[in-house]
């Protein structure tokens, strides 16, 4: 003879798993607050990793070679597309930029302002004429400089070598760091919340018995359980970003001081709000699945023992 199949009502699954976490509250509050820091620690490494990168896409973006010949020694436009084309045979440019000296006066007139005593002593005659680089692949730009040192009338280069490398190296090592850190502390939360859902299911042994005994589906005892572990997850994700972002906002003025000029064009980057959506989204997919997987392997393992 069969086990009478029990009938429950749409949506029990849910009701279900808000009856287990009131039931437990405390446990469920640790679970949180432990993934919450396996999710902070997760946030301020992407946000690390994400700032280094747009930083170094914002430096790239700009002139990165930029050549000043001498006073009165302004190239001529033939010699000005010649250098152009060389540097095409050579590399792959984003951008080239030849400012002549009338240029040069113009853009520090308009720097300089209603400043009488800053323009009283400069002409068009005392600025240099310049040539602006920059490649679509940063390695390229010490080939760039090699090359632009060579030409005739060259005064100074200026190029921000240290820089870019110093910021790659730190990106990469950000990145190599971050994902070790991440691994650790998620496979620690994994356990976590396999111990905090095998402790729940022991505590509801004579419940899930007689369950059992009135013919209740495996389904039927597994998803709440299930569901309640990537609740879990979902809430210590939007804990750990939060305080990653609160944290964030309180640090604003010194990352502001650190960066310099370059401040407001990476702020104002629509990558920056990008980077949010994707660290936010990809905090949820990746907590509730994480807690998910902890919970199906503990009510399956746990089970058994029933």
């Amino acid at each position: 003879m069969s086990k009478p199949r029990v009938r429950y009502p749409k949506f029990h699954w849910w009701s279900e798993m808000f009856k287990s976490m009131r039931r437990t509250p405390y446990q469920g509050i640790v679970a949180i607050l432990a993934l919450g820091f396996t999710f902070y620690a997760l946030t301020i490494f992407a946000l690390l990793a994400g700032a280094s990168e747009i930083a170094l896409r914002v430096l790239e973006a700009k002139p990165q070679v930029t050549v000043f010949f001498s006073e009165g020694k302004e190239p001529s436009a033939q010699q000005v597309d010649q250098i152009k084309q060389q540097l095409q045979n050579m590399v792959e440019l984003e951008e080239f930029r030849f400012i002549s000296q009338q240029q040069a006066w113009e853009i520090y007139t308009g720097s300089a302002g209603e400043n009488t005593v800053l323009l009283q002593y400069v002409t068009p005659d005392n600025l240099p004429a310049s040539i602006e680089v920059s490649t679509k692949n940063a390695a390229d730009l010490s080939r760039v400089a090699d090359f632009l040192t060579t030409l005739p009338n060259v005064d100074d280069i200026y190029y921000e070598e240290e820089v870019i490398a110093q910021l790659t190296k730190w990106t990469r090592a950000v990145r190599r760091i971050g994902l070790e850190n991440i691994l650790f502390l998620s496979l620690l939360s994994f356990l976590f919340i396999f111990i905090v859902m095998g402790m729940k299911i022991a505590m509801r042994r004579s419940e899930i018995q007689i369950l059992k005994l009135v013919g209740a589906s495996r389904g039927f005892i597994t998803k709440p359980l299930i569901l309640e572990g990537m609740m879990y997850g979902a809430l210590g994700a939007l804990l750990g970003f939060g305080a990653a972002f609160t944290r964030l906002l309180y640090a604003v003025p010194m990352i502001i001081e650190l960066i310099g000029n370059l401040n407001w064009e990476i702020i104002s980057s629509p990558w920056v709000w990008q980077l949010f959506v994707v660290i936010i989204v990809g905090e949820l997919i990746i907590g509730s699945t994480l807690a998910g997987l902890a919970s199906w392997w503990a009510v399956n393992r746990y089970l058994k023992r029933f």
